[in-house]
C-alpha cells in the first residue's frame, strides 16, 4: 500500500485523497510502532529471568537491581480478567518495591517455566494448581 500513490489508493478505497493521506499516515505510524527496535540476547533474557525469580521467590532483589536500568518501566496487562496495576511503574526503585512487596507474596506458589512469548523468554508460567490462569512476564 505504501508504494501506491495517494490518488490510486483513494480511488481503490473509494474515498477522497485528503482522507486517504490521513489513513496512510496513521497506518505508517502503526507499522512503525509495531516494529521491534531492540532484541535482547537470549543469554541476557535468561540472566534477567533468573534474577527475577530469585527476587519474587526469595525476596532477594540485589541481583535484579544490578541488572535493571535506572529508567526501567513495568507494565501489566491482565486483559481485564484479574486485578492488575493500572499505571506503569517507572524507575528501578518503584519496580523493585513492587517485586519485593507484592509479587514476593505469591512467589512460592508459582511454577517457574520459561516459555517463549512473542519471540522472547518469559516466566513464570502460573500458580501451582491445575487450570489456573497463566501469569507471564517478559523481560526485554
Amino acid at each position: 500500500m505504501f508504494d501506491v500513490s495517494y490518488a490510486e489508493t483513494a480511488r481503490t478505497l473509494q474515498m477522497d485523497e485528503v482522507g486517504c493521506r490521513k489513513l496512510v499516515s496513521r497506518a505508517r505510524g502503526h507499522v512503525e510502532q509495531a516494529r521491534v527496535r531492540h532484541v535482547t540476547p537470549r543469554e541476557r533474557q535468561e540472566e534477567l529471568l533468573a534474577a527475577f525469580e530469585a527476587a519474587v521467590v526469595g525476596g532477594h532483589t540485589g541481583r535484579l537491581a544490578a541488572l535493571l536500568a535506572g529508567d526501567v518501566e513495568l507494565q501489566v496487562d491482565s486483559g481485564g480478567k484479574v486485578a492488575a496495576l493500572r499505571d506503569t511503574l517507572r524507575g528501578r526503585e518503584a519496580v523493585l518495591a513492587f517485586v519485593r512487596d507484592t509479587l514476593h507474596r505469591v512467589g512460592g506458589t508459582l511454577v517457574w517455566e520459561a516459555p517463549d512469548l512473542n519471540g522472547a523468554r518469559a516466566g513464570p508460567a502460573g500458580p501451582g494448581r491445575q487450570h489456573a490462569r497463566r501469569r507471564l512476564v517478559r523481560l526485554r
